[in-house]
């Protein structure tokens, strides 16, 4: 059966590999052939909901810089930032000394090129955000009708083939989120090959069951990952949330919980740095993970027995 095309490293899977990721990674592209006529000291954020692929799209734009002359240096979280870089400078520059220092938001590093005289020295300042976490800009999802394109091309280049409000009901049902929509292709395409011995056609059945195959799945792998090591405050104050329809008051919030206003916005602070929830405007909170709204409603006495409760 194999991996199917919507596995990731699939060439079919066309919602992220085809319609997104090749126009951003040209974008990016054209604005380091900008910075590498001389324009430099410039800082490029990318940032992007759980999921929507920008551990891949960094990976494929470093290989794809380093081609043409760049020198990628590669740091995560949980090292100590400032090491890593001048470890990834002495080895890939061959350089005699690399110091590199740190001048909030900003990282400077000064080298020193063996084979030149020891006075002589080149500064690169690779201006990018230090602290973690900064002010959202958040892309927005993907729209629905764009998905059911990618979604009905994938199928069709499978040699299946689905019917229209089948369609309909997976595209709706992936909310334009990236990784629901690797999901419920994957789980959908699945379902249908059962039966593809005697019939080709994708079904409103398989794409119900292939949706919550999905759900079930993107529930484990980043619902319950994103809230597993949350204080229980943290997740009181989501639950707290979950009484609203739209956007919930900071203020509301605090009153439910039984907390002064400074403590519930230092959880509301925590959550918002891990992408949890956003804000929507001053005073206001937003869940933006695409169904922990009814994960939480559906799973409170499960998630509040880890503490005890």
């Amino acid at each position: 059966m194999g991996t199917g095309p919507f596995h990731l490293v699939s060439p079919l899977f066309a919602p992220l590999k085809a319609l997104l990721r090749f126009l951003q990674l040209l974008q990016i592209l054209q604005l380091l052939q900008t910075y590498s006529r001389g324009k430099m000291g410039r800082l490029m954020r990318i940032t992007g909901p759980r999921g929507s692929g920008k551990t891949v799209l960094l990976t494929e734009l470093g290989e794809l810089v380093a081609q043409q002359g760049w020198n990628v240096v590669n740091v995560v979280s949980d090292e100590d930032v400032l090491d890593s870089i001048r470890r990834q400078l002495l080895r890939s520059l061959h350089v005699a000394r690399a110091a590199v220092t740190a001048n909030l938001p900003f990282v400077s590093a000064e080298v020193d090129v063996a084979e030149l005289p020891a006075d002589a020295t080149f500064r690169e300042v690779f201006e990018y955000e230090v602290r973690r976490y900064t002010k959202r800009e958040e892309p927005a999802s993907i729209p629905i009708d764009e998905v059911a394109v990618a979604l009905k091309a994938s199928i069709e280049r499978s040699g299946l083939h689905i019917e229209d409000e089948a369609l309909a009901c997976a595209a709706r049902a992936t909310e334009g989120y990236a990784y629901l929509t690797q999901l419920v292709g994957h789980s959908v395409w699945r379902v249908a090959r059962r039966h593809a011995a005697t019939s080709l056609i994708i079904s409103q059945h398989d794409v119900k069951e292939g949706v919550q195959v999905a759900r079930d799945e993107y529930e484990r792998a980043v619902l319950d990952t994103a809230l597993a090591d949350l204080t229980l405050p943290s997740v009181q104050y989501l639950l707290s949330m979950c009484v609203d329809e739209g956007a919930s008051s900071t203020g509301e919030i605090a009153r439910r919980m039984g907390k002064p206003t400074a403590d519930a916005n230092s959880y509301r602070r925590i959550l918002i740095a891990r992408q949890i929830i956003e804000a929507t405007a001053p005073g206001y909170v937003a869940f933006s993970m695409p169904r922990m709204k009814e994960y939480l409603e559906r799973n409170k006495d499960r998630i509040l027995a880890r503490y005890g409760r």
